[in-house]
């Protein structure tokens, strides 16, 4: 076996073991996507869920947040053992990571979460409470998972302190791989296998300000230079107004049977009367039964 397999080995395990460590939770008995009113009329109309390549994200900080984690505690396991290599090394990593990053993978996420009426959430991705969450069975995790091997899910962590273990471990591998191999350059390759486990590592985890959204999220991750299967693209405008065509799959999840869409909460900023007869609306015209719950927030708020 060659260098650059024993370490895409060491760190394929390193992922598996995080990923592994989050599907022994108990699933609840429905996950949730909070919209507006245009983006559930979308979800039912298409019977599908988008999936967002993670670099045009609306907030990229995000993945910042992770990949920060990662260079410090590359810094510091190569300060411990090499002190006068480590700030160059984590230099040139760091740069890597910004210029070529976008180059090693396609990935694509959608995220649910376990709380169906959380007023952060509402303020945030559901219009400021005027919007909906839909509720999906537990079993479209399984329907996921089993459609394509590229496809995993899984909950985010907001602890800190794992996320730095994490990205401890990836750096002590690192460590070790070139302390064996005598050199402080990584390959190509080897460049590509760190930094997809450093960007995995950082979606598992989001910053403990976001501790209420509960997220489950869904990945689909496809190896760079091979065609996307079923991409398409849709103009999306930029905080500067600018607009830019992004890439982007969908899942079907409408032609499983039973239906995996078994609630429809509506937001607290909402008329009920008035929001219950534009989703019953939606649901008819589309094809939908009426065994599908429409329930309003039990929480006060007006926006």
């Amino acid at each position: 076996m060659n260098n650059s397999n024993s370490l895409q080995d060491e760190i394929s395990k390193l992922i598996d073991d995080r990923i592994s460590n989050v599907l022994t939770v108990e699933l609840p008995s429905h996950l949730y996507h909070y919209t507006d009113a245009s983006g559930l009329k979308g979800i039912l109309e298409s019977k599908s869920l988008w999936f967002s390549d993670i670099f045009n994200m609306n907030d990229p900080s995000e993945l910042q947040y992770g990949i920060e984690v990662s260079r410090r505690q590359i810094e510091e396991v190569f300060h411990e053992e090499l002190q006068e290599h480590s700030c160059e090394f984590s230099s040139v990593l760091f740069e890597a990571i910004q210029d070529r990053i976008k180059e090693t993978a396609n990935y694509f996420i959608f995220s649910l979460s376990k709380d169906g009426d959380d007023l952060g959430q509402w303020r945030a991705y559901a219009a400021d409470g005027h919007g909906f969450a839909l509720g999906f069975n537990k079993k479209i995790d399984s329907i996921f998972c089993k459609q394509d091997e590229s496809h995993q899910s899984f909950y985010i962590s907001y602890d800190e302190e794992a996320l730095k273990k994490s990205h401890r471990e990836l750096a002590d591998i690192i460590f070790r791989f070139c302390k064996e191999k005598r050199s402080l350059k990584l390959d190509d390759d080897e460049w590509v296998n760190y930094m997809i486990a450093a960007l995995i590592l950082s979606m598992c985890h989001k910053h403990s300000g976001y501790k209420n959204e509960e997220e489950y999220r869904f990945l689909q991750l496809f190896k760079n230079g091979e065609p996307v299967p079923n991409l398409k693209h849709r103009l999306k405008k930029n905080k500067k107004g600018e607009s830019n065509l992004v890439g982007y799959r969908e899942f079907d999840w409408g032609s499983k049977v039973p239906c995996l869409l078994e609630e429809i909460v509506v937001g607290p900023s909402n008329d009920f009367k008035q929001a219950k007869e534009f989703v019953t609306a939606c649901l008819k015209a589309y094809g939908y039964d009426s065994s599908v719950i429409i329930r309003h927030s039990d929480i006060p708020y007006r926006s």
